[in-house]
């Protein structure tokens, strides 16, 4: 079988939305580390990515430098399982919820990801024989969206997501495999100095309920809701936790508005539950979704939050038999900062 069949197979059986490939040397004389380097400068102190990690990311060369091509795969969310486990549902109308983001509701995309692309390297023994390969599934020091646009696989849009195709679905995450031989001109994409041009900004900029994407389509890190109660650790500060609203974790307000997506729907998940049940069961709960990266104790500081923005005596509560309870000093003065504030309701 051919490279081209393979791969065309490969595809079919994952449900991939589509795949590029890229030459490593043909990517460092493009121009790609300068470019790529400015961009992402510009979130370096909020990301906490220091000059080695702004280094690494943009020139992968150097991060695998035994590599000679890489492939980028663009994977619907909506093509993986759904867990085995998952929190609940509060029971009723009337119950204390927060929001739980589509793709965090299917198996971890990390592992996920992983699983898929092991498959093409086992398949490309075929034509390849043996060879040297690493996965990445953000997961490594890896600029996934400017490795997809050199393959051509889509643009970056004005909300800084990647629009994959000519339909410019964003319902995807980004999967990458490094080989150490090189691909055929008919495999690889061809590459030329990047234009860092944007699509029009999308209808999303304006549903932003933080206004976390400006009118030129750069977006403010620090105010999005997906970093704050996905990435950021340790304590958030009042206005922090007024913009979570009620998102639980992750937020798909702007990927919900755009052209071609087909997110998983997000959910709702039982705070009671979730600050009542024990640190094990919560564990368990999340183990094979995107929420165990961020772990018990931050799901829980970002509940403390939503509940704040719920408001009422059910939620002050709830808040107030928590902060008695928990072992954790970061919750506790999370939990007591939150009592003493005006409980708003959304």
């Amino acid at each position: 079988m051919g490279l081209e069949s393979l791969l065309f197979e490969w595809e079919e059986r994952h449900g991939v939305a589509t795949i590029g490939a890229l030459g490593l040397r043909e990517l460092e004389a493009s121009g790609f580390s300068d470019a790529v380097f400015e961009r992402l400068s510009a979130d370096a102190e909020v990301l906490r990515f220091d000059d080695e990690s702004l280094v690494s990311r943009s020139a992968p060369w150097r991060l695998f430098p035994w590599a000679k091509s890489v492939f980028i795969a663009a994977i619907p969310f909506d093509t993986l399982p759904f867990p085995r486990r998952f929190p609940p549902s509060p029971e009723g109308a009337g119950g204390l919820a927060g929001l739980v983001a589509g793709y965090a509701t299917r198996l971890d995309y990390h592992k996920g990801g992983a699983a898929i692309m092991e498959d093409l390297a086992d398949a490309l023994t075929e034509v390849a024989g043996a060879f040297r390969a690493a996965v990445t599934v953000d997961s490594a020091r890896v600029a996934e969206k400017s490795l997809a646009m050199a393959a051509r696989l889509g643009r970056i849009g004005g909300d800084s997501l990647l629009r994959v195709g000519e339909s410019g679905d964003t319902g995807c995450f980004l999967a990458e495999l490094f080989v150490d031989f090189t691909l055929p001109p008919s495999v690889r994409a061809s590459v030329s100095p990047l234009e860092w041009g944007r699509n029009d900004v999308p209808p999303s900029v304006a549903r932003c309920p933080v206004d976390a994407i400006s009118g030129d389509g750069r977006i403010n890190i620090g105010r999005c809701v997906s970093y704050l109660n996905t990435m950021k650790r340790g304590w958030l500060e009042p206005e922090e936790r007024r913009k979570m609203g009620r998102w639980l974790f992750g937020c798909d307000v702007c990927s919900s508005f755009s052209a071609g997506e087909e997110f998983p729907k997000s959910v709702s998940v039982d705070l009671e539950w979730l600050l009542s049940a024990s640190s094990a069961e919560v564990a368990q709960s999340i183990a094979d979704t995107p929420m165990a990266h961020a772990g018990v104790t931050m799901l829980r500081r970002n509940a403390l939050a939503v509940l704040e923005n719920i408001g009422g005596s059910n939620a002050e509560r709830l808040v107030e038999r928590f902060a008695n309870a928990t072992g954790s000093q970061l919750l506790r003065q999370m939990a007591e900062d939150v009592l003493e504030g005006s409980l708003r309701v959304l």
